[in-house]
């Protein structure tokens, strides 16, 4: 994986499409600017014909952020004179590119193909940064996405962006694409657009990089269209432990970036959703307790520091054993014999069964001192 991969985050795009969603100015703002800090090197900030996403777009690209803008278009002349007229820094023009997506249209590739004409040659000299992106690439037959690649390459774009836009690819497909058009395009750069149907965008997205793509878009939490894309916390957590890998997203601010946007959509956290869920470094069972205790990273893929994490408490239930609860007595500060510690387990053990739920360290010790009496 030798590429750095360069992350554009289409939270305040694709993101925002997910259904029910609507950041004001306020979090799209917040949102915008906690990205940057966390040294996100692309935002996707709009649709241009967007007219809930004037002025919000406007108040982005007046704020400084030190990041390229960029913003969505479609192949129309009047989506790329408002991107222009905005003075955005990158302009990103969609198209469709299977025969699936030219008939929702109700167009044909040779639409495409003079549209592409039209517009990227006037904007090559217009100190823009051009993307190209191929909606439904993973439906596309490959000769055209190679064809899609040498307009792309030939009228001044910098960059083709492969969207799987209904998350059919899997890794391996996705990757042999991928290889194809590398081969055959050394100097443009690609970009990967994922959505999560099948629970694959991530993946997708790290068999995209192995073959050679530069540019990933992501959105924080996974947020998008139905299942979502591939999560900024997930792709860029998976970068940093991979040797030789060049990532710029610090992954310290991930909780944090996690918790604000989750809070900005109304969704909650899942305790089990990797990297910032609640539970992503708890340990309940007694096995893994036991080891733990022993060797910190017997049961972690990695540290919770590393992700600005620090390990929770144990949880405890009818799945704990007598090292955990040695572990709580110490904490509680209170001592326990051998023959104290197991009937003390037994006893959560049978009020975890009780109350169907964790058993919290106060109750612990209230188990302890009706033993003792």
């Amino acid at each position: 994986m030798p590429n750095p991969v360069h992350v554009v985050d289409t939270t305040l795009r694709d993101g925002e499409q997910a259904p029910g969603l609507c950041f004001d100015a306020v979090q799209r703002q917040d949102i915008a600017a906690a990205l940057v800090a966390a040294g996100v090197p692309e935002l996707e900030i709009g649709m241009a014909a967007n007219p809930a996403h004037t002025d919000s777009v406007r108040a982005l690209l007046q704020a400084g952020l030190e990041a390229r803008l960029t913003l969505w278009c479609r192949l129309d002349e009047g989506d790329v004179a408002q991107a222009l007229a905005s003075g955005c820094d990158s302009i990103h023009i969609s198209v469709p590119s299977s025969d699936r997506h030219l008939r929702a249209l109700g167009r044909d590739w040779a639409w495409v193909v003079d549209g592409l004409h039209r517009l990227l040659p006037g904007l090559r000299d217009r100190d823009r940064f051009i993307s190209v992106g191929a909606q439904d690439a993973s439906r596309a037959p490959l000769p055209r996405l190679q064809a899609l690649a040498q307009l792309v390459s030939d009228l001044g774009g910098q960059r083709l962006r492969l969207a799987d836009t209904v998350g059919l690819w899997t890794p391996e497909d996705c990757g042999r694409t991928v290889s194809c058009l590398r081969r055959c395009h050394p100097d443009l750069r690609l970009g990967f657009h994922g959505h999560n149907d099948l629970g694959l965008a991530t993946a997708n997205a790290l068999a995209a990089i192995r073959q050679g793509v530069e540019d990933i878009d992501v959105t924080v939490l996974g947020l998008g269209e139905r299942c979502g894309n591939v999560a900024l916390e997930q792709l860029v957590t998976i970068l940093h432990l991979q040797d030789g890998q060049a990532c710029a997203v610090e992954p310290t601010h991930l909780p944090q970036l996690s918790a604000l946007v989750a809070k900005a959509s109304g969704r909650c956290i899942p305790p089990d959703r990797p990297i910032v869920g609640s539970d992503a470094f708890r340990h309940c069972a007694g096995i893994h307790i036991a080891g733990q205790l022993r060797e910190p990273s017997a049961y972690e893929p990695f540290a919770p520091e590393r992700v600005g994490r620090q390990r929770p408490p144990f949880a405890l239930g009818i799945h704990s054993g007598q090292a955990a609860i040695r572990h709580v007595l110490t904490l509680l500060d209170v001592p326990g014999d051998p023959a104290l510690v197991a009937r003390l387990t037994q006893a959560v053990r049978e009020q975890a069964r009780h109350q169907a739920g964790r058993i919290d360290y106060r109750q612990v010790l209230e188990l302890y001192h009706r033993i003792q009496t």
